[in-house]
């Protein structure tokens, strides 16, 4: 009897339809695990940051990171998206800094409490890296020995936006209509416990949301405010809908945003509307004083996509109730 040696070719075939089968099965499962540890190690990140945050904020009068100098001519948001001098050492150089970046508050944590660059990165925030000297350029003079302790920011015409996934509650002065009018709401320890501090980054800021925010994709609607429905059983209160989830954060697929609270805890957020009563944390009230729930969650203020906020800090909180976490965008990278 002829003993058998290997495979038919119909076994091979066989053996290898299986295997795709299998593959095809199991690839859509992988790609989700992947994304959850994208978002655990996310979560991770802002927990860190905020554990580094409070110790910056107790050798500083329990004020969280504020990059810049306070005051009627500092304290702005850059509407060039980076600070004028990311590498001086000296303190008279530093006044330089002026108007200054979400990125360079960032920095402090990496300048004063031995932080590093991969903090500030999600994994699933596209584009993103994780920063290195080298990629300062201009490159500074090497005669001042440059160090990672000794910069601002992560460095200048390479647009630190790309070296930081997260958003920040907005920290900058704003004019209402004059330089000599100033609003500023930067949260401290002693600000509420609910206040949302850190997030993942604002859609409104980030090119990996420009194809869907507020329903652009085919097919897609905007948030919008749901009357609810006071016959049912239990009654339905009005409330934000975003079916398609097109207000969300593009850094774990439209699925949520992590967001780290006054109190240190780091939340999975399903839509951004986790401020205070419910307060959108993407948008600013602009100069509603007293805005109705709606208004809170949907029809405040938001950058114009694309813009990045790059208005030399016009606009933002008009009140410490009023979450409004900005990022620095992320188009620019030349």
């Amino acid at each position: 009897m002829k003993k058998r040696r290997g495979f038919t070719l119909v076994e091979l075939l066989v053996v290898i339809a299986i295997i795709a089968l299998l593959m095809g099965i199991l690839m859509p499962a992988l790609a989700k695990v992947r994304q959850i540890a994208y978002r655990m190690v996310c979560g991770a990140n802002l927990a860190g940051i905020g554990k580094a945050m409070m110790a910056y904020a107790n050798e500083n009068n329990e004020s969280y990171p504020l990059a810049g100098l306070g005051g009627q001519q500092f304290g702005k948001w850059s509407s060039d998206g980076k600070i004028q001098a990311w590498y001086e050492l000296t303190l008279t150089k530093a006044f330089l800094r002026r108007p200054s970046t979400i990125t360079a508050c960032h920095y402090l944590i990496v300048r004063t409490q031995e932080g590093t660059p991969k903090q500030f990165v999600c994994k699933g925030d596209v584009g993103t890296m994780i920063y290195t000297l080298k990629d300062g350029k201009p490159d500074p003079p090497s005669s001042i020995g440059l160090e990672m302790q000794n910069c601002w920011d992560f460095g200048s015409t390479n647009w630190p936006g790309r070296y930081s996934s997260y958003a920040y509650h907005m920290p900058f002065y704003h004019n209402l209509t004059t330089d000599s009018q100033f609003r500023s709401f930067p949260m401290t320890t002693s600000s509420n416990s609910g206040s949302p501090i850190l997030a993942d980054r604002n859609p409104y800021n980030d090119k990996n949301a420009d194809s869907y925010i507020d329903g652009r994709s085919l097919g897609e609607k905007a948030p919008s405010w749901d009357p609810g429905d006071s016959g049912a059983n239990p009654p339905v209160a009005p409330h934000y809908s975003d079916q398609y989830k097109t207000g969300n954060s593009a850094c774990h697929q439209r699925e949520g945003q992590n967001v780290m609270f006054n109190d240190n805890r780091v939340d999975f957020a399903k839509f951004p509307n986790v401020g205070i009563d419910n307060d959108n944390i993407w948008k600013y009230w602009g100069t509603i004083t007293f805005p109705t729930p709606e208004q809170k969650q949907l029809l405040s203020t938001s950058p114009a996509p694309g813009a990045g906020g790059f208005t030399d800090g016009v606009g933002g909180p008009m009140s410490d109730m009023d979450a409004y976490l900005v990022a620095e965008d992320n188009r620019r990278t030349q």
